[in-house]
Order: structure tokens, then sequence, then C-alpha cells
């Protein structure tokens, strides 16, 4: 019951792989995880396009569990284009 919740970052389905889309998919993640995952501390997002594939951006998410002060990371495919996932 929150139109709001998430990152939003399906608007960018058909966007071009380039620099411009990336830096703004990674801003939405960061602006997410910071605005609706209180438990954690934000180390790092990094956002790549696969080499092997254009259509499809590479989301790195580095985090600390705050409870239990836990190191993590977390890469998430996102494909630019409808149908890349096999």
């Amino acid at each position: 019951m929150r139109p709001d919740f998430g990152c939003g970052i399906y608007e960018y389905v058909f966007a071009p792989s380039d620099s411009h889309t990336a830096g703004l998919v990674r801003f939405h993640v960061e602006d997410a995880l910071t605005r609706w995952e209180p438990r954690i501390d934000l180390q790092e997002v990094q956002v790549q396009p696969d080499p092997s594939d254009p259509a499809l951006l590479l989301i790195s998410i580095e985090y600390l569990v705050r409870a239990t002060d836990s190191r993590f990371n977390l890469v998430y495919p996102f494909y630019l284009q409808r149908g890349g996932a096999v």
C-alpha cells in the first residue's frame, strides 16, 4: 500500500546502456536503500554494464548490517531489454 516503495529502476528497462543510465540507476538504488532499509549502513553502490551483454547492468551493493556489524555484498543483474534472462 505504498506506491512510492522501491527504487523505480523498472522505468529504465528500455533506456540506452550508457553512463548516464548507470548513474541514474545508481542514484535511485542508493536513495531507496537509504530510505527503506534502516537495518543497514550502505557502504557503496556500483553500476556497470556487463562486458559480455550490453543489455545488462550489474548493480553491486555493499552494506553493513547494523545489528551484527557484518559486511555483505550483493550483485543484482538488471536487464535493459526484455527477455535478457535465460
